[in-house]
């Protein structure tokens, strides 16, 4: 006997696409933002972060048109480094990209 689960689609009322160094986001909880080429983080300005928010960056090179930039094609695994409720929380590699800004997805659970 196997049970299923369906979930609607699930959609954020504001979506962040910012390429440009720190990003400011606003109150969006799912965005799109880079770490510039040569650097190994970025600050992600929004006050959608709670306490017990889960930040979950994805890299995606794909993402170069939605940002009008040129995404770096080798994948740097994303951690968050800090954080502040109400404010923002930082998405850092180990390694910096080189010419171009890698690119990375984020969506907050919670």
């Amino acid at each position: 006997f196997q049970n299923s689960v369906t979930a609607p689609l699930y959609a954020s009322t504001t979506n962040c696409a910012d390429s440009a160094g720190a990003a400011a986001c606003g109150s969006a909880a799912a965005g799109h933002v880079v770490i510039d080429a040569g650097a190994t983080s970025v600050v992600v300005s929004t006050t959608a972060l709670t306490a017990n928010s889960e930040p979950v960056p994805i890299f995606d090179s794909s993402l170069g048109a939605l940002l009008s930039v040129t995404c770096n094609t080798t994948a740097a695994l994303p951690y968050i480094s800090a954080r502040t409720a109400g404010v923002s929380f930082t998405i850092s590699i180990a390694v910096a990209p080189i010419t171009n800004p890698a690119c990375y997805g984020y969506t907050l659970v919670n």
